[in-house]
């Protein structure tokens, strides 16, 4: 294998070393069997063990033969240049890619420590994303839901498929559900946080169908929290987020201590939000005990010791006592039932839905003039009532009246008030403007933005709200130009790396070509080597009957044909590997060349010296018979020379004396 930029895999066989299983071997095999051929990242030992990905392909001669591969080995920062486009994807938005493996395929933008592509083949089980969207997209399908991403974090997920080459990866886009689903004002602000504060709400939840706690406005405990199995499931949110689901309309909690605000008791209400029958998203609010309380403790008219308050049906406060703060509190009798509660004759007859006035003794043991009537809140029954002592009612005649009245005018605001606090702050500004968010997220650009003339808080809403659309209309213009400029890429790239591997295969043609030639060139050579040699060993078998002297200069000679011999082997070795290199080849072969000249000079001189031996030899010395071996590449005969010639000793006796 030749490598442009010479890792160590330069002269690798793909075929049986040690890369035959690593993805360029992959890529090398499949080529074979297809014109372009993918091998999808792992691993790359040459590229100090750092994922790669390969395309790979064949290339073949005049003839068709397949006479090698063409491969490119791709960078991953092109892949990141594009996925890592920030338009339209605000603060904690971000696209990414997944493979079969659940690996990376591209960085993450928000977690490049953990889920980069190199750190997710590195430590995979920090590394993987192993979500919804990634199981989903890999099937083939593609959709949009809150999901929890691989942080742990509630976020907006599209996701769809991508086949390359065979290889599918799962392409991803998410945001922030808090980021996808709240408006943002002017100023930058959360505009449900500034509802909640200007409507006199403690919080304001957004729950997904999962149950799925995925933005509140205080930012509590609760947030990110699951009301199915999380640590907040059995609170009384949890059981009205059930119950919301079940029946897809209004619901009611009644106060109940509740663990993420420093269990202070806390009432709920929560309105679904539903589309084509199913619920996409609830919106819940929890009530403050403030707004209650300002309506319950107006002090006109009731003296110095009248006072209004609510009962539940545990006959607990729901709003505070002005006569007895320290017990009769909404946290005092929640935190100890055993003061705190409300068992009196008013509050039973008021629980049992009766309505009436009259004298009793009241809570703290004193003789009262008590006027009570029930208050259904939801499916809940509360007890309103209103006392002043005896000794203050009878002062006048008209205490009486005085109480009566306020006791009609406070129980019918409180009941009112209610309502239409319900009714204003959920059936219209919020649920409107939060469903027409649900719509757009959902890609219905369309939607008309309600209340968009108003002038107040909730027309700065609508303002908001519409800004997200027109983003949400210029982030599909760019998708689409996006994917429109993607599939030019993509066209471009085919016709690039088609280019590329029809200039490669070119290129490695004239290559293998000018190799082949040169390897002719050095066959023919070798032959006529193989000739001269023959010549040079005929010649010397003459040269057998020369004296002891001769024999050893013979054996010499012999030794240096032996050589030649050899020499022609590892020619011959040379020339069968030529056909598989490149342009080294040919440097070598001119070298070989030179030394194939040298060898023949050689083999002149030897016949030379052989000449001379025989001018020397003796007339009765028979020539000895000729010895072959079998040697060098291919199994070619090799012919040497023997060292003796004469049948008995005296017969060389002669020979040994004019030698000396």
């Amino acid at each position: 294998m030749f490598s442009a930029v010479k890792e160590p895999d330069l002269g690798q066989n793909l075929v049986s070393g040690p890369l035959k299983n690593s993805g360029l071997g992959q890529a090398f095999r499949d080529s074979e069997k297809r014109k372009t051929a993918f091998a999808d990242l792992a691993p790359y030992a040459p590229s100090n063990n750092q994922p790669a990905r390969f395309l790979a392909s064949s290339i073949v001669d005049a003839g068709g033969k397949r006479v090698g591969a063409a491969a490119i080995q791709i960078p991953i920062n092109q892949i990141n240049q594009i996925m890592q486009e920030r338009t339209g994807l605000g603060k904690t938005g971000e696209t990414y890619l997944v493979g079969p493996d659940k690996l990376m395929r591209s960085d993450s933008f928000l977690d490049p420590k953990n889920h980069t592509v190199e750190a997710s083949f590195a430590r995979p089980e920090t590394g993987k994303v192993d979500t919804e969207a990634s199981r989903v997209a890999l099937t083939g399908q593609s959709g949009m839901n809150v999901i929890i991403d691989y942080n742990g974090n509630p976020v907006l997920s599209v996701y769809g498929a991508v086949d390359t080459y065979g290889v599918r990866w799962a392409i991803i886009a998410e945001s922030d559900v808090a980021e996808a689903f709240v408006p943002m004002d002017d100023t930058g602000g959360e505009f449900y946080k500034k509802y909640v504060k200007l409507y006199g709400y403690y919080d304001l939840f957004l729950i997904n169908p999962n149950e799925l706690v995925f933005y509140t406005a205080a930012r509590e405990p609760d947030y990110q929290s699951n009301m199915v199995d999380g640590k907040f499931s059995s609170s009384n949110l949890g059981r009205l987020v059930r119950d919301v689901l079940r029946t897809k309309s209004y619901g009611i909690a009644d106060f109940a201590p509740y663990a993420p605000s420093n269990d202070d008791p806390a009432a709920f209400i929560a309105q679904p939000i539903v589309h084509k029958g199913e619920v996409e998203v609830i919106v819940a609010l929890q009530i403050s005990l403030e707004a209650i309380n300002a309506i319950m403790q107006q002090r006109d008219g009731m003296g110095r010791t009248g006072e209004t308050y609510i009962v539940g049906s545990d006959k607990l406060m729901r709003s505070d006592s002005f006569l007895d703060p320290a017990n009769h509190s909404v946290k005092a009798s929640f935190a100890n039932p055993g003061k705190g509660k409300v068992d009196t004759e008013a509050s039973r007859n008021a629980l049992a839905g009766q309505s009436s006035s009259a004298i009793i003794i009241d809570y703290n043991g004193n003789p009262v003039l008590s006027a009570y009537a029930p208050l259904k809140v939801g499916e809940a029954t509360w007890a309103l009532i209103a006392e002043i002592d005896e000794a203050e009612a009878f002062e006048t005649g008209s205490a009486l009246r005085t109480l009566m009245l306020w006791t009609g005018l406070l129980g019918g605001a409180l009941i009112g008030g209610i309502g239409f606090f319900i009714a204003r702050s959920l059936a219209n500004p919020v649920i409107a403007m939060t469903n027409a968010m649900t719509r757009l997220a959902q890609g219905a650009l369309d939607t008309v933005i309600p209340a968009r003339n108003r002038h107040d808080e909730i027309g700065d809403m609508a303002a908001a709200v519409q800004v997200f659309k027109d983003n949400a209309i210029e982030v599909k213009r760019l998708e689409a130009a996006q994917k429109e400029a993607e599939k030019r890429a993509e066209v471009e790239k085919k016709k690039t790396m088609n280019d590329l591997a029809d200039t490669f295969e070119a290129s490695v043609k004239g290559i293998v070509n000018g190799v082949a030639s040169a390897a002719t060139e050095m066959q023919s050579t070798a032959q006529s080597m193989s000739a001269i040699s023959e010549e040079t060993s005929r010649q010397a078998t003459s040269v057998a009957a020369a004296a002891e002297q001769a024999s050893v200069k013979v054996q010499t000679v012999s030794a240096a044909a032996e050589e030649l011999s050899s020499s022609i082997s590892e020619i011959s070795r040379q020339v069968s590997q030529a056909a598989k290199i490149s342009q080294a080849a040919m440097a070598q072969a001119g070298h070989t060349n030179e030394m194939v000249q040298g060898l023949a000079e050689a083999a002149n001189r030897i016949g030379e010296v052989v000449e001379a031996h025989q001018r020397h030899r003796q007339p009765d010395q028979p020539p000895c018979p000729q010895r072959h071996h079998r040697g060098g590449p291919g199994g070619r005969g090799r012919q040497g020379f023997c060292r003796g010639g004469l049948g008995s000793e005296e017969s060389r006796q002669p020979d040994r004396q004019g030698n000396r």
